[in-house]
């Protein structure tokens, strides 16, 4: 029995998200797990993502294991208005909607677009989406 990995997962979404040219012409290279500090790479640099596990579960049973749960995928933009965030849902969505990622150990069973949240942060600015994608693998 082959022991998935969580992180093997998330380093798989980073990978499609980072080798999707509609991604890639909205945000560049400013797809993070975690957004750098203090770094002239990241300086305040609109637009970007954060990707990362939400509510992972375990599920194994007497001769399988898997788990569950949700990638998160955080946006963004400075621009006005709602169109820049907008783009980059979609982007994001065509991105990983059904993707079968590839694992070494254990098998992607689905990776699906559940919803997405959309607004404007306090400062009145920037414009902010997180898409949450289910994720069900099983070893």
């Amino acid at each position: 029995m082959s022991t998935p990995s969580h992180l093997e997962v998330l380093q798989k979404a980073i990978a499609a998200l980072k080798a999707n040219a509609g991604v890639t012409a909205l945000v560049g290279t400013r797809i993070y797990n975690h957004i750098p500090q203090n770094s002239t790479q990241f300086a305040g640099t609109f637009p970007y993502m954060l990707v990362r596990w939400d509510n992972a579960s375990q599920w194994d049973t007497k001769d399988s294991q898997g788990f569950d749960g949700e990638i998160r995928v955080d946006a963004w933009t400075e621009n006005q208005g709602d169109k820049d965030i907008l783009q980059i849902v979609d982007a994001v969505n065509s991105a990983l909607h059904n993707n079968e990622l590839t694992l070494t150990a254990g098998e992607n069973l689905i990776l699906r677009y559940e919803n997405a949240t959309y607004f404007t942060e306090p400062d009145g600015v920037a414009h902010h989406s997180v898409n949450v994608f289910r994720c069900v693998v099983t070893g």
